[in-house]
């Protein structure tokens, strides 16, 4: 039997009598009476177990995969239970892989670039409750000058990082995470955005050698589509030809409620080229995309390939900045809540990552006279700051006017000589991924 005994400032304390017949102590400090019960009856069980040699019943098993490493390190000091084997960052790394049967091929792709780095970093062998915080930060600084990444790049790895640990805090594989304060998170880059006019588009889609592949420029440049997931996963049973519009899958934010899906207009740019590949395609196709499906082909590079062709130097972010200029053309037209809604994400997610300033506001900007400027002020509730709407009408006044600037162009039944969109551009206003 163990006994249990609270001193003057509520301190608890177990004693019990040992295999070896001495008289052992276990400080527990100020914790509530009701725990240090429970404790007192689980003590008792194991000292019974070590004196018989009997084995212990399944719930006080399970109680000790569950208790903190703080009670467990007691209950080591009395000899009551065996001292755990130290898990190490190797050992870490292939648990949490095998736990996450559910991410996605290319999520995995991601985290394995971080446990390559900090296997090389740290060492497979090395015990997690080695691991220091100044391991944690010396390791961050080695990605940016060993292996010369980004701090962008740099603070997600060490977002992935701290997602590892804070799982192996939760598994009771150590105490503490030591990469819990490092900073982490998107470190927006504005110098890497950039804005792709629609002369420059239309030079790329001249210069694409097939229909798929100006297909595949236009969903990300024109339909605003993550690449290549949402390109992939385009059907064209998603195609709703009568009401213009398309429903686009998105295996990226599927996970949330409401994000598997979300519907987009059948804009103009892409009905197009929807038409003529539709009529083209076999009998049963199932998918828009056929021909660059399989898990090797790299867009990337062929895109490279295509915008040389065209006579243009690369811009940075390739895919990317094609989804953030149609962002950008979108918000200035449309309210920012539809903007978003349209390309599936937030308007704050926007305003981060994706909306920019263009030349043509700095143009605009300069051409209108402040006072014409006053009399449309925001309104409140607007989503779009600097689109009331008086402003969106006069906007909307304006494009008929010149449609090169504000409207896609209507001659794109014809796509060899004709471009598919007006030579004066599209850079609508935005705030500033």
């Amino acid at each position: 039997m163990a006994s249990l005994a609270t001193d003057k400032n509520g301190n608890k304390t177990i004693q019990f009598k040992a295999a070896n017949r001495r008289r052992k102590t276990i400080r527990l400090g100020p914790v509530p009476l009701a725990m240090a019960k429970s404790v007192k009856f689980r003590v008792e069980i194991l000292a019974a177990a070590a004196i018989t040699g009997h084995a212990i019943d399944d719930g006080t098993a399970r109680w000790l995969n569950e208790i903190d490493g703080i009670l467990r390190d007691k209950l080591v000091a009395v000899g009551l239970v065996a001292e755990r084997e130290a898990v190490t960052v190797g050992e870490l790394l292939d648990l949490y892989d095998k736990a996450r049967p559910d991410v996605k091929r290319a999520t995995k792709i991601v985290y394995g670039h971080t446990m390559r780095c900090l296997r090389e970093f740290l060492g497979n062998s090395k015990p997690l409750r080695d691991v220091t915080p100044a391991d944690a930060e010396a390791w961050r600084i080695w990605l940016e000058q060993n292996q010369k990444l980004s701090l962008s790049t740099a603070r997600r790895r060490a977002g992935i990082a701290k997602q590892f640990f804070r799982w192996a805090v939760r598994k009771r594989l150590v105490e503490e995470s030591p990469f819990a304060d490092l900073k982490s998170g998107d470190q927006v880059n504005d110098s890497k955005d950039y804005f792709i006019t629609r002369a420059d588009a239309q030079k790329v889609l001249d210069a694409c050698n097939s229909d798929e592949w100006q297909m595949i420029f236009a969903l990300s440049r024109f339909g605003g589509l993550r690449c290549p997931s949402e390109h992939l996963g385009l059907r064209w049973g998603d195609i709703d030809w009568a009401r213009n519009r398309i429903t686009v899958h998105s295996p990226k934010t599927e996970h949330h409620a409401g994000g598997a899906s979300r519907v987009i207009p059948l804009f103009p740019e892409l009905r197009v080229l929807l038409e003529r590949m539709f009529d083209q395609a076999a009998p049963g196709t199932e998918f828009v995309i056929t021909k660059s499906r399989e898990p090797g082909v790299n867009w990337r590079t062929t895109l490279l390939k295509i915008i040389a062709r065209a006579g243009l130097k690369p811009w940075p972010k390739l895919f990317a900045n094609l989804r953030a200029t149609r962002a950008t053309e979108l918000a200035g037209q449309f309210p920012g809540h539809v903007a978003a809604e349209w390309l599936g994400h937030s308007t704050l997610i926007a305003q981060k990552h994706y909306w920019q300033t263009t030349d043509t506001d700095f143009e605009k900007a300069a051409a209108t006279p402040l006072d014409s400027a006053l009399q449309n002020p925001v309104q409140p509730g607007c989503d779009n700051p600097g689109l009331s709407t008086p402003a969106r009408a006069s906007r909307s006044a304006e494009a008929s006017k010149n449609k090169e600037d504000f409207a896609p162009s209507r001659t794109l039944a014809h796509l060899g000589k004709t471009p598919l969109m007006g030579g004066g551009g599209l850079e609508p206003t935005t705030s500033t991924v």
